[in-house]
C-alpha cells in the first residue's frame, strides 16, 4: 500500500489553501478537514468548515469529526468520501452502523490503542492523533509511534497519523506503519511544493 500525504487545512487561510492545492495538483488525492464543536475539543470550526465553504475543493474530503455527537453531522457532510470520528465518543457501534460512507475511527494520544481493536472489521481506516486534538502547530508526541506499531500488527487497514507531522519525523512515522501522513502547518507555512517534497523524501514516499 503506497503512503499518501493528506493536507490538513485547519488554521490555514483559504487563499493559501487554494494556492497550495492548485500547486500540488494530482500529488494530493485527499484533503483533511477538522470539524470541531467546541465541546469534544476546545476549538470550534463549525462555521469555518461549514459544507458550503468546502464546495470549491475538488479533491476527496476526509472529514474528521472532533465532536461529542458525530452522528448528528453525517448527513451535513454528505460530499465527504470518508468521515472519521473518535472512539472516545459515545455510541461508536451505533454510529458505525449509521454511517454509509468510508468509515474512519480516530484515537487520541492518551487513549489505549487496544480500544480500536474491536472495530477492525467495521471500519475502512484508522486515524491516530499525534497531538492532543483541537489546534494545529503542536509538537508530535513520540510515544504515539508505539501505538501505530501496535495497531499495524493487528490490521492491514489504512492508518493515518494526524498532528505534528513534518519532514523531521515523517520517516519514523511511516516506518511505524502509517499509510497516510496528515500534514497542516508544516506544509503550508512556507513554500508548499518544497515542503511537500521534503516530507515526501523524509517518509521515503
Amino acid at each position: 500500500m503506497s503512503v499518501e500525504i493528506s493536507p490538513s487545512i485547519l488554521g490555514v487561510e483559504q487563499r493559501k489553501v487554494r494556492e497550495g492545492l492548485s500547486l500540488l495538483g494530482s500529488r494530493v488525492r485527499e484533503v483533511h478537514v477538522d470539524v470541531m464543536d467546541g465541546v469534544f475539543v476546545k476549538n470550534n470550526t463549525l462555521v469555518e468548515f461549514h459544507p458550503r465553504r468546502l464546495e470549491w475543493i475538488k479533491n476527496d474530503l476526509n472529514v474528521h469529526l472532533m465532536v461529542e455527537k458525530p452522528g448528528f453531522f453525517f448527513e451535513r457532510y454528505w460530499r465527504a468520501r470518508t468521515i472519521t470520528f473518535h472512539v472516545e465518543t459515545r455510541g461508536v457501534e451505533e454510529n458505525l452502523k449509521k454511517l454509509k460512507k468510508n468509515k474512519g475511527l480516530a484515537l487520541n494520544p492518551e487513549t489505549p490503542v487496544e480500544r480500536l481493536y474491536d472495530y477492525i472489521d467495521d471500519v475502512d481506516e484508522f486515524l491516530v492523533m499525534g497531538v492532543h486534538p483541537g489546534f494545529g502547530g503542536q509538537r508530535f508526541i513520540e510515544s504515539v509511534l508505539k501505538k501505530i506499531e501496535k495497531l499495524r500488527r493487528e490490521t492491514s487497514k489504512r492508518i493515518a497519523v494526524d498532528g505534528g507531522v513534518n519532514a523531521e519525523n515523517a520517516g519514523r512515522i511511516v516506518k511505524a506503519g502509517a499509510d497516510v501522513l496528515v500534514v497542516g502547518s508544516a506544509l503550508f507555512k512556507g513554500n508548499v511544493l518544497q515542503s511537500f517534497e521534503s516530507i515526501r523524501r523524509s517518509g521515503g514516499l
